[in-house]
């Protein structure tokens, strides 16, 4: 199965961002306090960022790659891999997952990663050439796990199941509130919303292919996708919201209602403040694929070959 489109699968959108074209990474900072961070071990495409604390982020990328910042310094760190990994999440410090092609699904235990369960089987339910990619994953709860991308898996600490799924469009991404309130995202405007019991489809328009679904509570998630797409799901509905770029968008992170900030192709970076996005100044050009904050006032953004963005108020 193909890669769903995204900069890291495809050439990124040629279609000019919502502002002009950001300056070139030789640019330290932008007037919105965006900085390009230097030093970065591995200068791949870094697919996906999450962290346990502001001294504890992870970063997923081409070949293998795992970089964690300890809150001084940027390491790499062996993944046992050199499979791509395209998606990295946990629930603490200690339970952490990062997972890619090849059915590639790794876990950290606060000590090092390992494909291996202590039981001495695989994490991942099917891994090895030519087997299913793993896109998207969510953690929600230290023991439970959830896994797109050709197909929805569940893992319940102990043994996999495979819910009956509604679709075999590919999955990007997948987000919960709880356990029995799990979102899943995909191409050619596939949503679905699990209650604990079944998948079930969203009633909306078939749209354009979803990237990133974040949320800060059962009433209040986003979703981003190509052409600049995003849409908001209030606890009834999900409504469309104009973002005033055609650039794909493949990642959202928020912090409330009035607090939400998205990434995408040509260095697009997106701030919704309540009533509407407004576009951030970014000090690069490159695709940017994953964002993620510790607070409102610090925030970090991933990209095309190796770029790490770093906000600080």
């Amino acid at each position: 199965m193909h890669a769903p489109t995204s900069a890291w699968a495809s050439t990124p959108s040629t279609a000019k961002p919502a502002s002009a074209t950001p300056a070139a990474d030789a640019t330290a900072c932008s007037s919105d306090h965006w900085c390009v961070v230097t030093g970065i071990p591995k200068q791949v495409t870094l697919s996906s960022i999450w962290g346990a604390a502001p001294n504890d982020v992870w970063v997923a990328g081409e070949e293998g790659t795992l970089l964690h910042w300890n809150g001084a310094d940027w390491s790499a760190v062996p993944a046992g891999t050199e499979n791509a990994l395209r998606v990295i999440v946990g629930t603490s410090h200690a339970n952490i997952w990062a997972a890619g092609l090849e059915g590639t699904l790794l876990h950290f235990d606060g000590s090092s990663w390992s494909s291996t369960q202590p039981s001495g089987g695989q994490w991942s339910p099917a891994s090895g050439p030519n087997l299913r990619p793993i896109y998207a994953l969510c953690a929600d709860a230290p023991n439970q796990l959830w896994i797109g991308g050709s197909g929805l898996r569940h893992f319940d600490g102990k043994s996999w199941s495979e819910p009956s799924y509604p679709t075999r469009l590919p999955i990007t991404a997948v987000w919960a509130s709880d356990p029995s309130n799990v979102w899943a995202i995909g191409a050619q405007g596939t949503l679905r919303r699990w209650d604990g019991h079944d998948w079930a489809p969203v009633a909306h328009d078939r749209g354009p292919d979803f990237f990133g679904i974040s949320g800060s509570a059962v009433n209040d998630v986003w979703l981003v996708g190509s052409a600049g797409a995003a849409s908001h799901w209030d606890g009834t509905s999900w409504a469309t919201t104009p973002s005033g770029t055609l650039n794909d968008l493949h990642s959202v992170h928020g912090f409330g209602a009035r607090d939400v900030w998205a990434v995408g192709d040509r260095g697009t970076i997106l701030h919704w403040q309540g009533s509407a996005w407004q576009v951030s100044t970014s000090p690069s050009a490159r695709a940017l694929l994953g964002v993620w904050g510790s607070s409102e006032r610090e925030l970090w953004a991933v990209g095309e070959n190796g770029v790490v963005l770093h906000r600080l108020l």
